[in-house]
């Protein structure tokens, strides 16, 4: 059966189920959600009544729905797999069926993982808000202290994960924290959770987002541990602060180089107006030796909170006791 393109009408020959389907467009890579009409009226999947399409990512389209056993609005994540990518489908389903463990007050509830039709789906807390990446787009930068109080909240959320599983985000970034309208902070996009025991990175194979990457994550054979996560929210928080990421530099093999090749930017030089005590912690979250950086989320938002309460931070002591390696 051939289909249009929702954004070039290009015509794409793909064969759907009785659910309907999933396809990335031949010819300008747009993933199109297509979903076949029951007999009730409504656009069907699995046990969801879709209400709306209301975004999507690099391998996912994001529609609001409702869940008919419980009649609850839910975010519903449908992903689309290439058909070589068996081993990666049946990977990210075991990640994410784990993800439906993880409870914390500033992380998007997973609620279930599995697959309709072929077609891996993951239910989430139905969040109203908006984007971190977003915000600062429409609004500028946030304000430094209220970027440290934030922050204060998601070190708590990647300290949970750490030390109740062992594992860590890998793609922490302006665009996987939500703001709610009522004033929350959460870390959301938990898909490329990976087991802290299992963490060796395949460089032809990196995950994440290059301006918030840690140097370890695009170093052949490299072991990630939480430290990844501290560097990638660091990186995230100068982004935050400044309203642009470190590293900005034209092409993705540059900003990737940068990274593993030069020392940290300081944020205060780009934006005169940030204090000196928080560039300095940005600049030890985002050390490229994993040893100079914080060793734990919990010694980080300690730092963080002496910024907030009007104190200086104490930093890292470089010949302490390094408990992470």
């Amino acid at each position: 059966m051939k289909n249009e393109c929702q954004r070039c009408t290009h015509s794409n020959v793909v064969v759907l189920t009785n659910t309907g389907g999933i396809f990335r467009c031949e010819g300008c890579k747009f993933l199109n959600l297509v979903l076949i009409e029951r007999s009730d009226g409504n656009l069907g999947f699995g046990n969801f009544r879709i209400l709306e399409q209301v975004g999507q990512g690099a391998n996912a389209v994001v529609c609001r729905a409702e869940n008919i056993s419980n009649s609850t609005i839910r975010a519903l994540k449908i992903f689309y797999f290439a058909e070589n990518e068996i081993h990666a489908q049946r990977e990210f389903i075991r990640e994410s069926v784990l993800a439906t463990e993880i409870k914390h007050t500033n992380i998007v509830r997973t609620y279930s993982a599995g697959e309709v039709d072929g077609m891996p789906y993951i239910e989430l807390e139905y969040v109203d808000g908006v984007n971190v990446s977003s915000y600062i787009e429409d609004t500028g930068p946030i304000e430094q202290m209220e970027a440290m109080s934030m922050a204060s909240y998601i070190c708590d959320a990647l300290d949970y994960v750490w030390n109740s599983f062992l594992m860590i985000h890998r793609d922490i970034k302006p665009q996987n924290l939500l703001l709610t309208y009522d004033g929350e902070i959460k870390v959301c996009d938990f898909g490329m959770i990976t087991n802290h025991e299992a963490s060796l990175v395949d460089l032809g194979a990196v995950e994440g987002t290059p301006y918030y990457l840690s140097p370890e994550c695009i170093s052949e054979g490299a072991y990630l541990d939480s430290r990844s996560d501290i560097y990638s929210l660091g990186a995230t928080l100068y982004h935050i602060v400044s309203g642009v990421p470190p590293f900005d530099y034209d092409g993705l093999m540059k900003v990737v180089e940068a990274r593993v090749k030069e020392e940290p930017p300081n944020v205060c030089k780009i934006a005169p107006y940030i204090q000196k005590n928080i560039g300095d912690v940005l600049l030890t979250m985002m050390a490229k030796d994993p040893t100079d950086r914080y060793v734990t989320f919990s010694e980080c938002k300690a730092d963080i909170l002496r910024i907030v309460n009007g104190e200086d931070p104490i930093l890292v002591n470089k010949d302490r006791h390094k408990a992470n390696e």
